[in-house]
């Protein structure tokens, strides 16, 4: 494993896990992960608990959305309508900016450790946004 990519590793391991820990508790600690594999385990655990995570809340918003009434004269779609659309757009923007993010590291060993941190990573940001409009209707 060369310098650079050690230290991309190294910083990416850091500012994911102490951000991960810090807005989700139940986050796994990788930081005893023992070897490459060890650590993809890990982090895609704390991957897909995130997406759980995720999942309820765009469905306490969409249920929310889709009981509201359309305001009178409008005819715009529902308001669940755009919370499905923006969902979809960010889970394409979470892929695209994950591919440009880990492109230097596509060849090297900690290559999958490395995506599932940058997905983990805009997931939680994901989570945190969410957050705000289900705990603020």
């Amino acid at each position: 494993m060369n310098f650079k990519f050690q230290l991309i590793l190294a910083f990416i391991f850091i500012t994911t896990n102490s951000f991960a820990n810090k807005n989700n508790p139940a986050q796994i600690e990788c930081a005893n992960a023992k070897n490459e594999s060890e650590m993809y385990d890990c982090v895609h655990a704390n991957r897909i608990k995130s997406e759980g995570t995720l999942i309820s809340l765009y469905r306490s918003l969409y249920s929310r959305y889709k009981t509201e009434p359309v305001p009178s004269g409008r005819t715009q779609k529902r308001h669940e309508v755009y919370l499905k659309k923006a969902q979809d757009v960010w889970m394409q923007y979470r892929k695209s900016s994950c591919d440009f993010e880990t492109y230097e590291s596509i060849n090297g060993t900690g290559f999958g450790s490395i995506y599932e941190r940058c997905l983990l990573k805009h997931t939680q940001k994901r989570i945190q946004y969410l957050k705000w409009y289900v705990d603020n209707p």
